[in-house]
């Protein structure tokens, strides 16, 4: 807020590095998040009777969907902002890559998770008051994040699966067993990886939760995931060309620290690869508009 005090000058580096962050954030939505969309349409607006195989590429596509839609969103509000002059907070910092459902809450939607930190779970009082009135006070703290998104059963059935799996991890002290073993061991690396793989798992599993429109949409998403139907590979083919160059984008991110991709290297290496971004956008956005997912809350 303190940036609203005085007029903010206009700095040709800060709108270059702005309109990078914004494209960025176009490529992630109109490439990425509106090209796999219809994939999940076509199961979640009406899921009984589909097939295994097009129910679980419908959820892989939406857990890819909703992240690119509201990180493309966040990321062009930013880079905009920029433009004017305005520094805004980082909202998701490589959220795919946690190995905890509470790190993944540190990573995902940063602003309203730290909001309900700071404005509900501590003045709850946290975890200041013993073990269980902690567990009580994220539980309650997950299921009201949950109502933000809808007055809806769903919601709440989704924040409190997010509060009940990180009541479990803190129950059976996972957090610490992963902080006690680096990724730079052998058994480290392979737990550390084991608990990447059962995270990831639980967060795709809650988005059945958040997308279906009912419960028996969600009954009926789950039973069809638990089928044995055919895989049509074209979905999966699909899923895995958009999938790919966000997947070795973020894995450098994570590598090296650096969020902004577009801002990495040398003169020639950086407007080359925002020339690739622009002209990717041009040859594969998506046809017809699609409203942010996030404009429904």
């Amino acid at each position: 807020m303190p940036q609203f005090e005085s007029v903010r000058p206009l700095d040709l580096t800060l709108f270059t590095r702005g309109a990078l962050l914004f494209m960025w954030g176009l490529y992630q939505k109109i490439v990425i998040a509106d090209n796999v969309a219809p994939i999940a349409d076509a199961v979640f607006s009406a899921p009984q009777g589909k097939t295994s195989a097009a129910t679980l590429a419908a959820l892989l596509a939406f857990t890819l969907q909703i992240y690119c839609d509201f990180c493309g969103y966040s990321n062009m509000a930013r880079g905009l902002a920029r433009c004017l002059g305005f520094d805004l907070m980082v909202n998701f910092n490589l959220p795919y890559f946690a190995r905890t459902p509470s790190e993944f809450w540190q990573r995902w939607h940063i602003s309203l998770s730290s909001w309900l930190r700071d404005y509900l779970y501590i003045p709850l009082g946290g975890n200041r008051k013993g073990q269980r009135r902690m567990y009580g006070n994220l539980m309650l703290t997950m299921l009201l994040g949950g109502l933000w998104h809808g007055a809806a059963w769903n919601f709440v059935i989704w924040g409190g699966f997010h509060g009940a799996i990180q009541v479990v991890y803190r129950v059976l002290g996972v957090d610490a067993l992963i902080d006690r073993h680096p990724f730079r061991t052998l058994q480290g690396c392979a737990l550390q990886l084991g608990a990447w793989a059962i995270t990831m798992t639980l967060v795709v599993i809650g988005w059945v939760f958040f997308v279906a429109h009912t419960l028996p949409d969600t009954v009926a998403v789950f039973g069809n995931l638990l089928g044995t139907s055919g895989y049509p590979s074209d979905l999966f083919w699909t899923l895995a060309a958009y999938a790919a160059p966000l997947a070795l984008v973020e894995i450098y991110q994570r590598v090296s620290g650096r969020i902004e991709i577009l801002e990495v290297g040398p003169f020639l290496v950086r407007y080359s690869a925002a020339l690739c971004v622009l002209l990717t956008i041009i040859a594969f956005s998506a046809r017809g508009g699609r409203e942010f997912i996030y404009f429904d809350f």
